[in-house]
C-alpha cells in the first residue's frame, strides 16, 4: 500500500516505474517492488540520503557506492567478451594457414609444383649418357632443355621422380625406332641421380610392391611384329634399379 509522505521522518520522493510516493531511503518500492536505491529508480533519494548523515541515508549512500564500483566490472566483462568475439576467428585462421603451409611443404617436395627438366639435370644427364652429351655439341645452347621431356613418377614417400623421354631436336635425335629412349631420374638435396637406363620401352607401370622405400616398376615391350609382349619387373636395390628374374611373354590380343 502506498506510504504516506506526511508519516515519514524524511523527504519523500517518488518511484519512477509507478509513481508511488515512497519514504527516503527505502530500498524498494512499497507497490511495485522495484529497487528504488539506483539513480534510473529513484534519483532524487539518492542526492538527498548521500548528502543527510542519518542511518537510513549512509545505507543508501553505501549502496550508491556499491553499485558504481560494479559498473567497471560489468564494462570489463562486456569488452573481454567483445575480444573473445573477434580473437578466436583469428586463432583459426591462423591456425589453418600454419596447416596449409605444413601440407604446401610436403607436397611441394613432389614433382608437380615445379619443373623437372632443368639446366642442371641435362648438366646431369651428359655426364650420365653419352647421346646427351654428343647432342648438347649439336643443338644450340638456348634448345638444350628441348631435348628431353619429364612425366613424374609416384616412386612413394613424396620422392621427386620422373620418367625422362628423349626429343628430336634439329639434327639431333634421342629416338628409338619406335619409342624414345628413357630413363628414370631422382632429384635430391644433393641433386640429380639416375635410377634406371630404361631404352626405348613401349610401357613403364609402377607396381604395388616396393624395395627398400621404392616402389617397383613394371616395364614391357612388344616383339614379334607387335604380336607379343614381354614384361620385367624391377626393384630398388638401395642405389639403383635392378631387373628380378620373373619376366612374363604373352601374346598381344588383336
Amino acid at each position: 500500500m502506498p506510504i504516506d509522505p506526511s508519516t515519514t521522518a524524511g523527504p519523500a520522493d517518488s518511484c519512477q516505474s509507478c509513481g508511488t510516493v515512497n519514504r527516503s531511503g527505502a530500498r524498494f518500492c512499497g507497490k511495485c517492488g522495484l529497487s528504488v536505491t539506483s539513480a534510473g529508480a529513484h534519483g532524487p533519494a539518492i542526492a538527498a540520503a548521500t548528502n543527510s548523515p542519518g542511518e537510513s541515508g549512509g545505507a543508501t549512500t553505501d549502496t550508491v557506492q556499491i553499485q558504481r564500483r560494479e559498473a567497471p566490472t560489468s564494462f570489463a566483462r562486456t569488452e573481454r567478451s567483445e575480444y573473445r568475439t573477434w580473437l578466436i576467428p583469428i586463432l583459426l585462421c591462423l591456425a589453418a594457414a600454419l596447416l596449409w603451409l605444413i601440407l604446401g611443404r610436403r607436397s611441394s617436395s613432389g614433382p608437380f609444383r615445379q619443373p623437372f627438366v632443368t639446366v642442371e639435370l641435362v648438366d646431369q644427364m651428359a655426364r650420365d649418357i653419352p647421346a646427351i652429351r654428343e647432342c648438347i655439341s649439336k643443338v644450340p645452347s638456348g634448345q638444350t632443355l628441348t631435348l628431353v621431356r619429364a612425366d613424374p613418377l609416384n616412386l612413394g614417400r613424396d620422392r621427386q621422380a620422373a620418367l625422362v623421354q628423349g626429343q628430336v631436336v634439329g639434327s639431333c635425335s634421342l629416338v628409338g625406332a619406335r619409342m624414345p629412349m628413357q630413363w628414370i631420374y631422382e632429384r635430391t638435396a644433393e641433386g640429380y641421380r639416375l635410377l634406371l637406363d630404361v631404352g626405348p620401352v613401349d610401357t613403364v607401370k609402377v607396381a604395388d610392391e616396393s624395395h627398400s622405400g621404392y616402389k617397383d616398376l613394371r616395364i614391357g615391350s612388344s616383339f614379334a611384329a607387335g604380336t607379343q609382349f614381354y614384361e620385367e619387373t624391377y626393384s630398388f636395390n638401395g642405389q639403383t634399379y635392378q631387373r628380378m628374374h620373373d619376366g612374363k611373354t604373352r601374346p598381344i590380343q588383336q
